[in-house]
C-alpha cells in the first residue's frame, strides 16, 4: 500500500499540517506519555533558531529509534511530517497508521531498483510541495538508529531533497538538531534537544555531485559539534540526579500508593512488555518496545477493565475512575523513575 498518497498535505498560511481530531488527541496523550511518563527530564535548548513559518527541514542525530522521533517532535510547535523505511509500511493496517501518524516511506537501495524509479519520486514530489507552501519535515539522517553517540556518515537524501525544492522555496533553512539521552535501554532517561543554528543553501550550480557532497559535509560539522560525548553526557546525568535529590526523596514515599496501584491494574501489560523487553538484542530497540506496548496496552487494556467495573458496580466508578487515572499513572511513573534512575 502507497500510504503518500494518503498523507494530506494541504496547509495553512503559517505552513502547518491540518491535524484530525484523532491526530490531536493521539499527539496529546502520546506527548504526556512521553515527556511526563517516560522522560525523567526534557530540555530543550536553541529554541530561538527554530522558525516560527516558513519551511524547514530539521536533520537529527539517530540513536535511540522511536524516541528519536518523539524527541524531535515535541521540542516544537512546529509539528514535522517524517519519513521512514519504506518496509514498515508492507502491511496497510501500519500504512494507514503512519498515515494518521504523518510519516511517509522512504524508500532506499535495498528496497530495490523498482521502488527507486518507481516510488521513491512521489515521496519526494509530496515533501517538496509540503515545504513549498511553508510546512517542516525532519529526519534522521544516519539513516538506521545505534546506541552510540559517535555521529555516522549521513545519508545525502536531505541535501537532494533541499536542492529540489530551493528553487520554489528560497527562504527555506536546514536546522541540525542533537538528541541526548543518559541511556537507550530502561524508562526514565534524562533527554536533551539542542537546535543548531539554521544552515542556509543556495541552489545548485552545474556540478550537482559536488554540491551534493559539500553540503552533506557542511551538515555533518554542524551536527557533529552539537552531540555530546559519552563523558559530557554521564556528567549531565550526575548533575541532574544531585538536582533532583530531594525531589526524587519524595517521589519514592508520596508515590508508592499510586505505584502500587499501577502495578496491579496493569500487570498483564507490564509483564508481556518486560518479556519482549528483555528478548530483544538491541539496546536502542527496548525504548521504542517499553512506549510502544505501554503505550498502545495501557489505554486499552484499561479500557476493558473500566467497561467490566463499570458494568459491575456502576458507571459513576467508571467515570471517576477515568478522571483519576491519568494522574495515578503519572505519579506512579514518577515514583518508578525516583527509585531506578540515579
Amino acid at each position: 500500500m502507497d500510504v503518500a498518497g494518503h498523507l494530506d498535505i494541504r496547509l495553512s498560511s503559517k505552513g502547518r499540517v491540518p491535524r484530525s481530531l484523532a491526530y490531536r488527541l493521539l499527539h496529546a496523550y502520546v506527548r504526556w506519555l512521553y515527556t511526563a511518563c517516560y522522560c525523567r527530564t526534557f530540555e530543550v535548548y536553541g529554541q530561538e533558531h527554530v522558525p516560527t513559518d516558513g519551511p524547514v527541514v530539521f536533520v537529527t542525530n539517530h540513536q535511540n529509534n522511536l524516541a528519536d522521533g518523539l524527541s524531535v517532535l515535541f521540542a516544537s510547535e512546529r509539528m514535522p511530517v517524517f519519513a521512514a523505511r519504506a518496509d514498515f509500511f508492507r502491511a496497510p493496517q501500519a500504512a494507514q497508521g503512519f498515515a494518521v501518524l504523518r510519516v511517509l516511506p522512504m524508500y532506499r537501495a535495498d528496497h530495490g531498483r523498482r521502488a527507486i524509479a518507481d516510488r521513491l519520486p512521489e515521496t519526494m514530489d509530496r515533501l517538496q510541495r509540503h515545504l513549498t507552501a511553508g510546512g517542516a519535515f525532519a529526519l534522521m539522517a544516519e539513516g538506521s538508529s545505534a546506541p552510540s553517540r559517535t555521529l555516522r556518515r549521513l545519508k545525502k537524501g536531505w541535501a537532494r531533497l533541499v536542492l529540489d525544492t530551493l528553487p520554489e522555496a528560497p527562504d527555506l533553512v536546514v536546522i541540525p538538531a542533537a538528541l541526548e539521552y543518559s541511556g537507550w535501554d530502561a524508562w526514565g532517561p534524562d533527554v536533551r534537544v539542542v537546535f543548531g543554528e539554521p544552515l542556509v543553501f543556495s541552489p545548485a550550480d552545474e556540478d550537482v555531485p559536488r554540491r551534493l557532497n559539500a553540503m552533506n559535509d557542511r551538515l555533518y560539522d554542524a551536527l557533529n559539534a552539537l552531540i555530546a560525548d559519552d563523558d559530557a553526557v554521564a556528567a549531565w546525568h550526575q548533575q541532574i540526579t544531585a538536582q533532583r535529590r530531594g525531589r526524587d526523596r519524595l517521589w519514592r514515599i508520596l508515590g508508592l500508593p499510586a505505584l502500587v496501584v499501577a502495578l496491579v491494574l496493569l500487570f498483564p501489560v507490564l509483564l508481556f512488555t518486560r518479556h519482549r523487553v528483555r528478548t530483544h538484542p538491541r539496546a536502542d530497540f527496548r525504548s521504542t518496545l517499553e512506549l510502544a506496548y505501554v503505550g498502545l496496552g495501557t489505554p486499552v487494556w484499561l479500557l476493558l477493565v473500566g467497561l467490566v467495573a463499570g458494568a459491575l458496580a456502576g458507571w459513576a466508578l467508571f467515570a471517576v475512575g477515568a478522571l483519576a487515572l491519568p494522574f495515578v499513572l503519572w505519579a506512579a511513573a514518577r515514583c518508578w523513575i525516583a527509585w531506578t534512575a540515579a
